[in-house]
């Protein structure tokens, strides 16, 4: 119903601010041309609109070949109902602007019930780029008028906002049971699940052999001071 043809080399006009092309998939593997949930055009020039400045598209659609590809996210082409959005790359932009929108986002704000209407129903928050999908499915632990929606937070310094008043004012989040807490949550996310293999895994696997050594090195100190 939504789904509209993105063309490589497309040259339409598709909002003020996005021609066709770059709505095109990243993949090694892409066809010369593939679907794209048409939602995304208008949630891409939104978020071009409340930025203020150039925003650029890092990922839409991905193919098997692509390094990110996975068959359960938002962005595989069979589904094709995701985008991920990054400002300026240069001068501290980008971390500037995906910091209003997780105020935003983080707060149910006024960017956030814009978003809600265009369909958004994933949202992801990273340093300096965000993740929308459209999803479909109903699945997600947030709750937003009685509905669901995904949200995760994959940002290095997790902030927390209680109002949509100045972005600036940031509680930084250090404590280790927060990071810890948080980093489960990341685990639970689709989009994340490879955090736990490649972070988690390793820490527990060494805490659990740190302990075990401890162990074994008590009790040889022990028999030391028995003997």
């Amino acid at each position: 119903m939504y789904a509209i043809t993105i063309h490589k080399n497309g040259t339409r006009k598709f909002t003020t601010n996005f021609t066709e092309r770059e709505f095109y998939s990243h993949s090694p593997d892409a066809p010369a041309s593939h679907t794209l949930d048409a939602r995304l055009i208008d949630v891409a020039q939104f978020v071009r609109e409340e930025a203020g400045v150039p925003v650029y598209i890092t990922s839409t659609a991905r193919f098997p070949k692509d390094k990110d590809y996975s068959e359960s996210s938002q962005h595989a082409y069979r589904k094709a109902k995701a985008i991920d959005l990054g400002a300026a790359k240069a001068g501290g932009e980008a971390s500037r602007i995906a910091q209003l929108f997780h105020r935003e986002i983080l707060s149910q704000g006024p960017v956030f019930r814009k978003l809600w209407e265009l369909g958004v129903r994933g949202f992801g928050l990273y340093d300096t780029f965000m993740h929308f999908d459209v999803r479909s499915d109903g699945s997600g632990k947030m709750s937003f008028n009685g509905q669901p929606y995904a949200l995760w937070d994959h940002r290095s310094i997790k902030s927390a906002y209680g109002s949509s008043t100045d972005a600036g004012n940031v509680n930084y989040v250090s404590s280790a049971k927060n990071v810890v807490l948080n980093s489960f949550k990341r685990y639970e996310d689709e989009e994340d699940r490879s955090f736990f293999r490649a972070v988690l895994l390793p820490i527990i696997i060494g805490l659990a052999l740190f302990v075990l050594f401890f162990q074994i090195f008590q009790q040889v100190q022990l028999r030391r001071m028995a003997g």
